[in-house]
């Protein structure tokens, strides 16, 4: 080991008896690792619908989705559900249907990164509707869809020692109070209250006839309580049936997008701001008219208020009985606080598959976009990475032998 030795001749002189003696032992110090924890490694873990004969879904992971192929032939986990909450380092398929009852899968990666069955599945509703609530808890929503069966079933499950933690419900043709069903879009976790967007219909596949109101149900948290309902008529209801609509930025402010398809009002975005149980009136982002008549179809919040859009124009698109739509669309990164709308180059417009998820992972950097697209000229799914400063995108990761994509994440191991 190296040391200064002052020009004294007593020191000298000592230090070079010493160097003499112990020069063979004097090597560097080695670290102590013992208690140092390695690295964490990640992969991207990506759900897909198989072409071919089997029709089977898979969970597939990716060391990087900038480039090159994955196949999904045959390849990765199987599952059952459509819908994944990452809570905890940890995957929830939630599975959808009419049956009321189906489990929630936790899947994480195992010491070589695939993908693998973390624990016992847990009994819960099939759900239409979720969202998780921090970091440790989902929230899963069967709702009522008729007049005859009119009552939504809320359950929370903690990814923490997964299991049921509480439940609660709610009439949703006392909650519309117009004759109609109310049905939830999405729920936002707000301090002590969960903030939840409805939209009403008067059967299953019909139309509302109150088509140009905005409505959220503010609960009690963690009882799941209705502490009181908010309504507007800057736009439509937020968010529709699969289509998560509200969200929270960084300084707890609320924005709620409406698609307008069905009302006479524009598409846009409202905001509820912190610490205010109440619409903000001084607000109303026209997406609509900056756009120059397109209408917002889905959104996923990036980061630093600007989010990633699917824009249609309405020509040629249908909104099926199911809630669904048909028709074009065309990407956009929308910025809520500059009320801007920058188109994404890079992607052309292309149609929405039947069932349309907006399969995207946003990257802690919350500038990186990671969405699975397929583009009309080719019959391929990509992963492309988006930019959300200068709202371009390259195409990546092709998924092969892939028809449908349910979700893209990203786990560590």
């Amino acid at each position: 080991m190296k040391r200064n030795i002052f020009l004294s001749a007593a020191i000298a002189l000592s230090a070079l008896m010493f160097y003499s003696c112990s020069k063979d032992h004097d090597t560097p110090d080695k670290p102590d690792t013992s208690s140092v924890t390695p690295e964490a490694k990640s992969k991207y873990v990506i759900v897909a619908i198989a072409g071919g004969s089997s029709k089977a879904t898979y969970m597939v992971t990716a060391d990087s989705v900038t480039g090159g192929s994955l196949s999904f032939i045959g390849n990765g986990t199987e599952t059952d559900a459509i819908t994944f909450l990452n809570l905890q380092n940890t995957l929830f398929g939630v599975e959808f249907g009419f049956t009321g009852q189906g489990p929630v899968t936790p899947y994480t990666l195992d010491s070589s990164g695939s993908t693998i069955t973390a624990g016992t599945k847990i009994n819960a509703v099939t759900a239409f509707s979720w969202a998780t609530l921090g970091d440790s808890t989902m929230l899963l929503c069967y709702p009522g869809l008729t007049k005859a069966a009119p009552v939504s079933t809320f359950t929370m499950i903690s990814a923490i020692n997964p299991r049921i933690i509480g439940s609660a419900s709610i009439n949703g043709v006392t909650l519309a109070g117009n004759g109609e069903v109310a049905n939830f879009s999405s729920y936002t976790k707000i301090g002590s209250k969960v903030y939840a967007p409805y939209y009403c219909t008067p059967a299953i596949g019909s139309k509302t006839q109150f088509p140009d109101s905005v409505w959220v149900a503010i609960f009690d948290y963690p009882a799941m309580t209705l502490n009181k309902v908010i309504r507007g008529n800057q736009s439509s209801y937020i968010g529709d049936f699969g289509h998560e609509g509200m969200f929270a930025v960084e300084n707890g402010d609320l924005y709620g997008f409406s698609n307008a398809l069905p009302s006479s009002k524009k598409s846009g975005a409202i905001r509820i701001k912190n610490g205010r149980d109440e619409i903000d009136n001084s607000y109303f982002f026209d997406v609509q008219t900056t756009t120059g008549g397109y209408k917002i179809i889905k959104t996923q919040y990036i980061g630093n208020n600007k989010f990633l859009a699917e824009l249609t124009d309405e020509v040629g698109v249908t909104k099926t009985n199911v809630n669904l739509y048909t028709g074009k669309v065309n990407m956009y990164i929308l910025d809520v606080a500059a009320q801007t709308a920058t188109k994404v180059t890079g992607l052309s417009s292309f149609k929405m598959p039947s069932l349309d998820l907006l399969s995207v992972y946003v990257e802690a950097d919350k500038v990186t976009v990671h969405a699975i697209f397929k583009q009309d000229d080719d019959d391929n799914l990509y992963v492309y990475n988006i930019n959300a400063n200068t709202a371009t995108a390259h195409k990546g990761l092709q998924l092969e032998g892939a028809s449908v994509a349910y979700a893209i994440d990203k786990l560590n191991y």
